[in-house]
């Protein structure tokens, strides 16, 4: 099962998310260092702020075993909410204006944190 695939799906998934939920601040898949075969999802939005971290987790976990294959979920590590006043996320939100595309990222350091592989989905300033 191809990276192909899982970008494919993980787009489609963003939208439907976007559409039962609201904007998302941002979505994307980060390639984990110590295993090139899988990545993390980092996601970010104000309807997660409000939520604990647990629950917030909980629901992007029910999105994505409810929508993606097994090839496609086992490609994933982990699911880190983060909090839309995070300096990180804010400093990619003003790198990266997108909404409803993909955008790659590859051997990029952003504040001291090297990034080898990315994928990014949604990037709002919202």
């Amino acid at each position: 099962m191809g990276e192909e695939k899982l970008v494919n799906s993980i787009r489609y998934l963003v939208n439907k998310i976007i559409k039962e939920n609201g904007p998302l601040n941002l979505f994307m898949l980060l390639k984990d260092q110590d295993n090139l075969e899988t990545f993390t999802v980092i996601i970010s939005s104000k309807w997660l702020d409000v939520m604990n971290a647990f629950d917030g987790t909980k629901i992007i976990t029910k999105y994505l075993y409810d929508n993606l294959s097994t090839d496609e979920i086992i490609m994933l590590s982990r699911i880190n909410a983060i909090n839309t006043l995070d300096y990180q996320v804010l400093f990619i939100n003003q790198l990266f204006e997108l909404t409803g595309g993909i955008t790659d990222i590859e051997n990029c350091r952003f504040n001291m944190v090297n990034i080898p592989k990315a994928i990014i989905f949604e990037s709002l300033s919202i």
